[in-house]
Parts: structure tokens; C-alpha cells; sequence
């Protein structure tokens, strides 16, 4: 109790001037009214004491709550609110007669559900279509679909740093970035890499 009194005292800093002002004003008013020497009626200075003893309490609780405000709103961000992650669990190449196709298994973790709208394949700076198709409802969970993306015939064989871009409400959310490694053993072993 001995705390808060003293938080409460803290809180009304510049105003417990006006309080103990207010208290002085109204008791000298009072007593020049009730001594027949002041002109102004005594309910004035009961009015005057009154506002006294309910402003500066009151600016103490506005500042009180407005802290509890903030405190409420940044323990509320604190919490997730919505979960949305993207991985890829898998890819595999294929050669194709005009091209090559990369077959990726990508997965779409949410909570509450989404619509994901689009998915591209980031590959080297640059943005793939895939054969994603905008979802009719929302998913919680795994997405579960494999997609594709058909890439030119001239790719060369190598490494590439890649990544999965989901577009949700508008808003791309992407993958950790994953290895693509296109070898010539990946297209002779039936393409499989994880």
C-alpha cells in the first residue's frame, strides 16, 4: 500500500501543486467569507475545493490508464496473431521436349486458414511462374499440392540459391532460401532431390 501511495504521489507530480493550492485558495476564501471581509459567497469556494480535489486525481488516472493502454497494445502485437510460413520439402527435375520442368513440393503452414492466391519460384533474382491455381477456400495447415515450373531448355547445370514466394491477401511471404542443384545425374536418376 506504502508503494502505490508513493506511485500515486510520483503520478500527480506537477499537479499536487495545484491541489495544495486549490486547498490553500479555497480555506482563505472561506475564511473571508465567514468573516464577513470577502465578497464571494462560501458555495463558490466549496465548488472551487471540489474541482480541486477531482482534477488532479483524475489527470493522474488518464496517465494510468494511458500506460496501461500502450502496455496492453505491445503485449497484444507480442502475440502472434496469425502464423503464416512457406518451406519446400522437395524438387525434381525433368527434361522435357521443348524445355524442362521443376516439380516442387512446397507447403503452406497456417493458422487461422488462408487463401493463397499465387506461388512463384524465385530463382536467382528472378520470379517463375507456377501451375498454382488460386485456392477457393482457405487452408489450415499443409497445403499439400505439388506445382511445377517450366524453365528454358538452356538452363545450365549448377546450384541455385532459390525460394518459394506465397501470395497471401496481397502480401508475398517467402521460404527460407533452398539449393536447387541441376546436374546431369539428377535428369539420368529420374530428377529426385530433397
Amino acid at each position: 500500500m506504502l508503494q502505490s501511495l508513493k506511485e500515486y504521489v510520483v503520478l500527480l507530480g506537477k499537479w499536487l501543486w495545484m491541489i495544495l493550492m486549490g486547498i490553500f485558495v479555497s480555506a482563505i476564501g472561506a475564511y473571508l467569507t465567514i468573516s464577513g471581509k470577502g465578497p464571494v459567497p462560501i458555495w463558490v469556494w466549496l465548488i472551487v475545493l471540489g474541482l480541486t480535489l477531482l482534477i488532479a486525481p483524475f489527470i493522474a488516472f488518464h496517465k494510468i490508464k494511458l500506460q496501461r493502454d500502450d502496455a496492453l497494445r505491445v503485449s497484444n502485437n507480442d502475440v502472434a496473431t496469425r502464423i503464416i510460413t512457406v518451406d519446400n520439402y522437395g524438387y525434381e527435375f525433368k527434361k522435357l521436349d521443348d524445355g524442362l520442368r521443376l516439380m516442387l513440393d512446397p507447403e503452406i503452414h497456417a493458422i487461422p486458414g488462408v487463401r493463397v492466391e499465387d506461388m512463384q519460384l524465385e530463382m536467382k533474382g528472378k520470379r517463375y511462374d507456377t501451375s498454382w491455381e488460386p485456392m477457393s477456400e482457405s487452408i489450415s495447415g499443409d497445403s499439400g499440392e505439388r506445382i511445377y515450373v517450366n524453365l528454358p531448355k538452356s538452363l545450365k547445370f549448377g546450384t541455385y540459391k532459390s525460394r518459394i514466394v506465397a501470395i497471401i491477401e496481397n502480401i508475398e511471404y517467402y521460404s527460407d532460401f533452398f539449393d536447387l542443384n541441376y546436374q546431369k545425374t539428377s535428369l539420368d536418376n529420374g530428377g529426385s532431390q530433397n
